[in-house]
């Protein structure tokens, strides 16, 4: 990848024609850091037009070394906690949002002279469609998803099915998933972004199966306090809820499948794969939640799927659990012939991949 200096052409003339040239960037840098650069005085209206940039783009300009780009995120190196979106900095430990000013100078230590500089020149000297055209390339999918969707908890799809506007409902999710239930944060906003969570205006939590980009099926969690109760919404009877690893994977071709009691078990179980304390997750494996102990869902699945080979039962610890991994070999296998293999929680400290989870959690801490 060509180095965003030769990529970023300089179209518009600079305030200060000593920044041009091939190297206009790093000499912008020395004079910013010598304090060598124009100092005006800024009224109200000009700081408001700083902060309508695009964070990407200007950060990416001004410093892309201090920037990481991590599942599918753009962070900052050294700040990996803190989300970089279009319209401002998430700081996931805090809540706090950062506009662009608020951004160079609390991650990269710039003045407040020095901030309003870096993004009066940005705005006034970058060519901007070929910012936008290197950013698209090198991190296709920083902004996919927008700070509202973080932070103001409010949107993720304009045509959702469930969500209305002005409410705090992904607040909630998080809450549940990644504070009350430890799933790591990455995975609650793979979930998000790839619209296999949503959550309704009662602040329930929504995780949608699809079926050829048709949503078949509604496993709603209804979230009271401390307690979780769950509710289906089928089309065809023994949906369940199935999760696909890879975005792109097709929906045919499945060669393995995962089978767990309830969509919390298998976050915990992607969180553990995470934390390297279970076997990685196979290629071409689709993850399924049966929202109990009953075949009908597999059974269902492996009809529509005839070409899996191997079963991962990753059940509870626990009479129902045993039972249900006997049942899968037994009837199940029986006419569909695909290879067991039993990922449930025998001879473990712990009921659940949750309680797992929890456990090895409190270990760490």
């Amino acid at each position: 990848m060509s180095d965003i200096k030769s990529i970023i052409k300089v179209e518009v003339p600079l305030i200060d024609k000593r920044y041009n040239g091939v190297n206009a960037n790093d000499t912008f840098k020395a004079r910013l850091f010598k304090n060598q650069f124009p100092k005006p005085h800024y009224l109200p209206r000009d700081i408001e037009q700083f902060k309508a940039v695009d964070n990407i783009h200007a950060l990416v300009w001004y410093d892309e070394n201090a920037l990481s780009y991590e599942e599918d995120r753009l962070v900052f190196k050294y700040h990996k906690h803190c989300i970089i979106y279009s319209e401002g900095v998430y700081d996931t430990q805090t809540n706090k949002v950062y506009d662009i000013i608020e951004a160079l100078k609390t991650f990269l230590g710039l003045t407040f002279p020095q901030a309003c500089h870096v993004v009066k020149t940005f705005l006034q000297t970058v060519n901007h469609q070929s910012i936008r055209e290197y950013c698209e390339l090198k991190y296709p999918n920083a902004k996919k998803s927008s700070l509202s969707s973080d932070h103001n908890l409010n949107a993720i799809k304009a045509e959702n099915l469930f969500l209305k506007e002005n409410n705090n409902s992904y607040k909630t999710g998080y809450a549940i998933l990644h504070n009350r239930f430890g799933i790591d944060r990455n995975i609650v906003s793979n979930f998000i972004h790839r619209e296999y969570l949503i959550m309704d205006n009662q602040y329930n939590l929504c995780f949608l199966t699809y079926e050829k980009d048709n949503v078949v099926s509604v496993l709603k969690y209804l979230s009271d306090n401390n307690y979780i109760a769950t509710e289906t919404q089928a089309k065809h009877r023994n949906a369940g809820f199935r999760y696909a690893i890879k975005e792109e994977a097709d929906y045919n071709m499945f060669r393995n499948v995962y089978v767990f009691e309830n969509v919390v078990d298998l976050m915990s179980y992607l969180t553990l794969v995470k934390m390297g304390l279970v076997p990685e997750i196979e290629k071409a494996s689709c993850l399924l939640s049966i929202n109990g102990i009953s075949n009908g869902v597999l059974y269902n699945f492996l009809s529509e799927h005839p070409e899996v080979l191997t079963i991962y039962a990753c059940l509870q610890n626990d009479s129902a659990g045993l039972k249900a991994t006997q049942n899968i070999s037994q009837r199940v296998m029986v006419n569909m012939q695909p290879i067991l293999r039993d990922y449930s929680l025998r001879n473990s400290y712990v009921k659940t991949w949750n309680a797992m989870l929890q456990y090895e959690l409190h270990k760490e801490s």
